[in-house]
């Protein structure tokens, strides 16, 4: 059995088994404001993901250059980085898919996030601009174990 209730603004609240409370930001508006609200917030979502894909395709882009430059062959510095992505991807949703549930506020923890993949991403883009090197060094001693060096951090 639910109980019906009118606010002042107009917005006939509901409390009961089964009913969804109203979010705190829009408990006080009229339902058209609450709908301008969560469109406008959609947006700007929206947005903060278009530019965090841009950004990592950006990425992606420039980690194959250099790797190409690392490793000679454009085909093998393609298949690291689209390998060190989704063994990224699949260790990301296997340990945080877990904390992402139980997190109290989520979109704090996507903003930690992006900070973390940017910082990673300008620390990668130096370390590969200095690993060339390396790469012949460990190539030159142990082989064909140096493809694994893209891997090991």
């Amino acid at each position: 059995m639910s109980h019906a209730k009118v606010t002042s603004a107009g917005v006939v609240a509901q409390a009961g088994k089964g009913k969804k409370k109203q979010s705190t930001k829009t408990a006080g508006m009229g339902a058209e404001d609450a709908r301008s609200f969560r469109a406008r917030h959609s947006l700007v979502f929206g947005l903060l993901l278009f530019f965090s894909g841009t950004a990592a395709l950006m990425y992606q882009v420039v980690w194959i250059r250099q790797l190409t430059l690392v490793v000679g062959v454009e085909v093998y510095s393609i298949t690291i980085a689209v390998s060190a992505f989704f063994a990224g991807l699949a260790a990301g949703g296997a340990w945080l898919g877990r904390v992402a549930d139980r997190w109290k506020r989520p979109l704090l923890l996507y903003f930690l996030l992006e900070i973390g993949v940017a910082l990673a991403g300008v620390a990668a883009t130096i370390a590969l601009a200095h690993a060339a090197w390396l790469f012949v060094l460990i190539q030159a001693h142990a082989g064909f174990l140096a493809w694994a060096l893209p891997f090991c951090w």
